[in-house]
């Protein structure tokens, strides 16, 4: 029955946190990141060390060792570094927006489900149940013959019309339930994929 079909709204939340594309922008995120730290390094100027052995005309010998660093007052790459966080912050901004609409989408897919879920459960129990009980006692009275073969099939098509009901029902049901995996970007459990 439907009532099998318990999922709970924060575990399909959890779950759609970690759908595909919300990896890929986290991904492009550390690469913004890395991007912004590269930029950073390269305002300041690169430092030059240098060395060696020296000898001298009078015969003296000695080592000599050298730095120098431009001192690069005006550029800093101020302009590579202001590109780096623009699309950092774009980026951010991008993963953002995705996980806004991917948790939408998967309440909207779940409130979709849960309700299909309930209203499957009460058409079972007030509808179909009471129909094939209605057909077993109409079988039992017209095998006795307190019951025209009419009212047997009034009854009959009573029963039919109430698993067609269900059959409909079901089959939404399990297009809300592939909605909703498809939204979370990860298969439920069998249990929960069952009305």
């Amino acid at each position: 029955g439907a009532a099998g079909a318990v999922v709970s709204l924060e575990a399909v939340l959890a779950r759609a946190a970690e759908r595909p594309n919300l990896r890929a922008a986290t991904a492009e995120i550390e690469a913004a990141r890395a991007e912004l730290a590269l930029q950073q390094a390269l305002r300041r100027p690169p430092l030059t060390v240098s060395g060696g052995l020296r000898n001298q005309s009078d015969g003296a010998r000695g080592v000599v060792v050298g730095a120098s660093m431009p001192l690069g007052l005006r550029d800093r790459n101020q302009g590579g570094i202001a590109i780096a966080e623009a699309a950092l912050r774009n980026a951010e901004a991008r993963r953002a927006i995705l996980f806004r609409r991917g948790q939408a989408e998967v309440r909207r897919a779940w409130e979709t489900r849960t309700l299909l879920s309930e209203r499957l459960a009460g058409l079972e129990r007030e509808l179909l149940v009471p129909s094939a009980r209605l057909l077993r006692t109409a079988r039992v009275a017209y095998a006795e013959g307190e019951m025209t073969l009419v009212e047997l099939l009034d009854a009959a098509d009573a029963y039919r019309s109430a698993r067609e009901a269900v059959a409909d029902l079901q089959a939404e049901y399990l297009v809300a339930a592939y909605d909703l995996e498809r939204a979370t970007g990860a298969p439920l459990s069998p249990t929960t994929a069952q009305p």
